[in-house]
């Protein structure tokens, strides 16, 4: 069976997502996608910008991790090319998760889609989305919001198109990614071995299918996690004006506005767009809470109250 990922269909994928080999054709909102699993040239010409990991060009991006030597892909609004690396990806879920999603990311950029850092889910008829920085646990509450019925969309990316009227998000990879300390609070994930993502104490979830909704879901609200010294409960601001602009321009998914905007200019007008047709909130909490169930609540009541 075929699986979504992101809006596009993968035929050549086994059920795991960890051994696919050859390539599998597939439909975002721009028509087909091709993924190879194949040695890459050496990377050559002047990329319009560069980060540690990133060189991005006008028709496409390469991603590579200096730390794991033969890892790397090639990502461009029609194809994704995956090199392996001495061993491939098998065993390594973490690897080709991290390789796939990226490269998503980068086919996105290069058809003129949004891609924000956050977790989505979906009450059946639109979908929420939670954003924020590392570590401030969009996976933990979007988990909260999961064990409370939510249908699973996405994790860490947001892929964000308006080829509709209104602005909708695609379902991504059926795994969550939480840490260790995380999982004490979810009776359901007791007792299980689940894979780490490198060497790191974050676990990959694995969503059972009949919760994952794949497919394109329309966007009604973004919240945003913050924390406050100066409140003692959890508190749902709503963000108007600038707020909203600048609140969606801090949550981009692995490059920053600055390094985006002189060469994808529509990056700016499309947030724009967003901002003004999607409600977003700052979901506030004190600086030094721990774990509550309360943010999750207080996201759910707001979210179908709304």
């Amino acid at each position: 069976m075929p699986h979504s990922l992101f809006g596009l269909r993968v035929e050549n994928l086994s059920s795991d997502l960890g051994v696919g080999t050859g390539s599998g054709r597939g439909a975002l909102d721009r028509g087909p996608v091709e993924i190879l699993y194949e040695k890459l040239p050496t990377y050559v010409g002047n990329p319009l910008f560069q980060t540690e990991t990133h060189r991005v060009f006008e028709d496409h991006s390469t991603y590579d991790l200096p730390q794991f030597p033969g890892f790397r892909l090639r990502a461009t609004g029609d194809s994704i090319q995956l090199e392996e690396g001495p061993e491939g990806f098998a065993g390594r879920l973490d690897f080709f998760l991290l390789f796939l999603v990226v490269g998503l990311a980068g086919t996105h950029l290069h058809r003129g889609n949004l891609c924000l850092h956050g977790n989505a889910l979906t009450d059946g008829e639109s979908a929420l989305a939670i954003l924020g920085p590392r570590e401030a646990g969009k996976s933990t509450q979007s988990r909260c919001l999961f064990e409370r019925g939510y249908g699973f969309v996405c994790d860490d990316l947001c892929a964000i198109d308006f080829s509709g009227e209104k602005a909708q998000i695609h379902s991504g990879v059926p795994f969550m990614k939480l840490w260790h300390q995380s999982l004490a609070f979810f009776p359901s994930l007791a007792g299980s071995d689940y894979a780490k993502l490198f060497d790191s104490d974050k676990h990959l979830i694995p969503i059972e299918p009949k919760r994952f909704r794949q497919g394109c879901h329309p966007l009604r609200k973004l919240y945003t996690l913050d924390t406050s010294p100066n409140i003692t409960a959890p508190t749902i601001r709503e963000l108007s004006g600038m707020e909203k602009l600048t609140a969606l321009a801090e949550h981009l998914y692995k490059l920053d506005l600055h390094l985006l905007l002189p060469h994808f200019p529509w990056v700016l007008k499309k947030l724009t767009r967003l901002a003004n047709g999607v409600a977003i909130a700052a979901v506030e909490r004190p600086g030094d809470a721990e774990f509550d169930w309360s943010v999750a609540e207080l996201i759910d009541r707001d979210f179908r109250e709304g």
